[in-house]
This record gives structure tokens, C-alpha cells and sequence, in this order.
């Protein structure tokens, strides 16, 4: 499948489900109450936040399967599938453990109501679940990017979506069930992707080659996936810092209403960084696979001009119209609290969308340090500005504030560093092959 193809599925994978969440939202809250739907939110970054454990192996996963792929190697592909299997089993049941056993001090830690701690603590538990789920799942939607079919993952991702939240939204709205009845469908459609997945992936499977069934875990793959995925668990650590932690922290601050309102800012923000990843992320398998990487700079300056006009785009009009677009979307009250967050949190995507065409090239070439140490340097300078701003009159508006300064200086700097690297490179590997064909 060829670049544009790939990226037209990604961008199919990032608006529908954007659109279905977008539509959810607002009946969850209405269904729900604001504050039940803050403890959903909770829940839900609670199990998310251990996403870190991930340790990077679906970045592993996808980057061996598509590189011994293209040389031929299906057998050392198939190793890899089953070894990430089993790895992320055991990753699963040690997280099941972990939320299981916590989940009776969520209610007093993030100061939820007494009348909703018993159903709370059985959302935090049924949500391990969920996770454990989802981390089976990627590692068949790794196999089908690695041979980039992004039609298939897409139908996949598109798939979960639906099922989750359109369910929940019907679900609530017929008044069928509440908080414990959207996570236990939200576990469903995780297990109908999880059997979607595996389907496709066989299906993919048998088309190119790759035995899939027939490979074997062991120590010998782990260890040659350790070596790659390791350096990734910091970034993977990050990454679940701001998807989900983040709301934690206001949560235990502010208590669960703040979450729903600043929760609310965010994804309709955050939608500009997904559109711009979901369509660069075939670069990944194409960094993998490219024999010659001579091409990977120009590919690099296309991407990142790309990138700037799809968040532009996307963000200008968020910034100009977000006291409008929010009472649309979500009423008055709660669009008096999450517009002026905007543009805050405009400045800072706009970087971090930046950021994602030079993360997937450097993943797929094998050089993910550079985006651990961003990832890792953000986390840091966003609890130092927080640290700063927090003060006993704290608002929704120091955590945005955060978040900017630390996307802010860490986008610059990353930018530059990524910038000269692969023009350096380029530069080089030129230079060899012209004594090459010199000699």
C-alpha cells in the first residue's frame, strides 16, 4: 500500500472515531451528570496511566515485523508476534492485579461523592480489564501496520470505537445502565477488537507468508526486542504521563467535576496532534523497511511542511470559535470553564503535532533516544512549571499552563536536534555511496 493510501486510512482512523467521541461526549455527560462522568474520565486515565507498562514492545513489534518482512524472514516475524503475546499477557494480568487491589482508595483519593464509591470502585477494577484487552489487541494491529495495511487497522480502531461508545451513548440514554454499564461496554468492543484483530492479521498472514500461529516465544526474541523496546519504556511512560496522569493530578487537586471541564478543552484540542499522527504514522513502516534512507530527509521535510498545515488548520479555527463550538457541544456551564483553556492548549499541540512525523522516522530507523530524552524532558519541565504555577488558589488554567511551556521548549529544541541529525545523515550516506560507486 503506498504512502498516500496509508495515510488517507490514517486519517479515516483518526476522524470517525473523532466524530463518534465528539458526538458521545455530551449525552454521556448529560446521561451521566457531570460528576459521574468526571469518575468515568478518572477510571479510565487510572487504567490508561498504566499503559507505560506497554515498555514499548508495540513500537518493537511493529518495527521487527515490517524489517524481517522485507528481508524475507517470516519465521523471525512470527517469533515476534508470539513472544509480544505472551509478554503483554503477563503485563495484563500483573495490571489486572495492581488496579484491583488499589481500587478501594480511589473514591477518598480522588474525593468522590460517598453514593457513587461502591459503583467506582467496580468501574476501577472492570477497567483493568479493558486495558489488559486493548494491549492483546495492538499487538495484531502492529502486524497489520508492519505490512502496511492501514485499511485494516483503521477498520479495526473504527471498530472498537463504535462499539464502545455508541453503545455506551445508547445505553445511557435508554437509561438502560450508568457508570458500570458504559465500562462494561467499553470492554466489549475492546473484545470484539481483540477478535477482529487477530482475524485480519492471520488473514494478512497467510497472504505474504508469515506463519503467524506457528511462531514460538522465547528468550532469544525477547532480549533482541528488550534491546529496542527498553529505551521506549520511558517514552511509553511519558506518553501516559499527559494522556492519562495528567488527569489524575487535577483530580486528587480539583476533584472530578474540574477533570470533566478540563477533560472537555483538552480532546477537542488534542484532535488536531491525533489527525497529524494518524496520518504521518506510515512513515514508521517505511523507515523500517527502506533499504535506502538517503530519501528518509526529504521524506522528513515534506511531513513536518504537512504536518504544520493540517494543525493549522485544524487549530486556528478551534482558537477563534471555541466559546461557540463548546456550548454547541457541551452547554454553557461547561464550556464557561473549558474555553478559555483553548488557547492555551492550542500553543501547546500545535508543537506536539510537529512532533510526530521526526518520532516515526527515528523509531523505524532504530533511533528512538532522542525521542525518549524529549519525552522525558517534557514530563520533567511540565512538573516544574506546575510546581511553579500551584499555589493554594489553584486553577484549571495553571495545569494548561504547564503543559504549554513544557511542549513549547521542549518542540524547539527537539525540532532542531531532529533536524540536523537526518540532514547530517543524508548528507553522509551520500558521500558513501558516491565512493562506492566511485571505486
Amino acid at each position: 500500500m503506498r504512502f498516500r493510501h496509508s495515510a488517507a486510512f490514517g486519517l479515516a482512523a483518526f476522524v470517525i472515531p473523532a466524530l463518534v467521541i465528539l458526538t458521545a461526549y455530551p449525552i454521556l455527560i448529560s446521561g451521566l451528570g457531570r460528576v459521574e462522568f468526571g469518575v468515568f474520565v478518572l477510571v479510565t486515565s487510572a487504567a490508561g496511566a498504566l499503559g507505560f507498562l506497554d515498555l514499548g514492545f508495540s513500537s518493537a513489534t511493529l518495527r521487527f515485523v515490517a524489517a524481517d518482512a522485507s528481508q524475507g524472514r517470516f519465521d523471525n516475524a512470527a517469533h515476534i508476534v508470539q513472544t509480544s503475546l505472551v509478554f503483554y499477557g503477563v503485563i495484563g494480568c500483573l495490571i489486572s492485579t495492581i488496579i484491583w487491589s488499589v481500587a478501594p482508595w480511589a473514591p477518598g483519593f480522588f474525593s468522590i461523592p460517598q453514593e457513587l464509591s461502591n459503583e467506582a470502585i467496580w468501574a476501577f477494577r472492570l477497567a483493568a480489564i479493558q486495558v489488559a484487552l486493548g494491549f492483546v489487541t495492538n499487538v495484531y494491529i502492529s502486524v497489520l501496520k508492519a505490512f502496511r495495511r492501514f485499511d485494516l487497522s483503521t477498520l479495526v480502531i473504527i471498530s472498537i470505537t463504535a462499539i464502545s461508545y455508541l453503545g455506551a451513548v445508547l445505553g445511557v440514554r435508554l437509561g438502560l445502565f450508568g457508570l458500570l454499564g458504559v465500562v462494561a461496554l467499553f470492554i466489549l468492543g475492546n473484545l470484539i477488537g481483540l477478535i477482529l484483530a487477530f482475524t485480519l492479521a492471520r488473514f494478512v498472514g497467510k497472504q505474504v507468508g508469515l506463519p503467524l500461529l506457528q511462531g514460538r516465544p522465547s528468550w532469544k526474541t525477547l532480549r533482541r526486542m528488550w534491546k529496542y523496546s527498553a529505551i521506549l519504556s520511558v517514552h511509553s511512560l511519558a506518553a501516559a504521563f499527559f494522556s492519562q496522569a495528567q488527569s489524575l493530578i487535577l483530580g486528587a487537586i480539583l476533584g472530578p467535576a474540574a477533570v470533566t471541564s478540563y477533560q472537555i478543552a483538552y480532546t477537542a484540542v488534542s484532535k488536531a496532534h491525533a489527525l497529524v499522527n494518524a496520518t504521518t504514522e506510515a512513515i514508521f513502516p517505511i523507515a523500517s523497511a527502506t533499504l535506502d534512507q538517503r530519501s528518509l530527509y526529504t521524506i522528513y521535510l515534506k511531513t513536518i511542511f504537512f504536518a504544520c498545515c493540517i494543525a493549522l488548520s485544524a487549530l486556528i479555527p478551534i482558537t477563534l470559535f471555541a466559546r461557540p463550538l463548546l456550548e454547541l457541544w457541551v452547554g454553557a456551564a461547561i464550556a464557561n470553564q473549558a474555553a478559555p483553556l483553548v488557547p492555551i492548549l492550542v500553543l501547546a499541540f500545535f508543537f506536539v503535532s510537529l512532533s510526530a512525523p521526526p518520532f516515526h522516522i527515528l523509531n523505524g530507523l532504530g533511533h528512538p533516544l532522542p525521542n525518549v530524552i524529549y519525552s522525558a524532558a517534557n514530563v520533567i519541565i511540565y512538573l516544574l512549571a506546575l510546581q511553579t504555577l500551584i499555589k493554594p488558589t489553584t486553577e484549571l488554567t495553571d495545569f494548561a499552563w504547564a503543559y504549554a511551556i513544557s511542549n513549547v521548549i521542549t518542540g524547539l529544541v527537539y525540532q532542531s536536534l531532529v533536524f540536523f541529525f537526518l540532514k547530517q545523515r543524508c548528507r553522509s550516506l551520500s558521500l558513501q555511496h558516491t565512493k562506492e560507486l566511485s571505486s
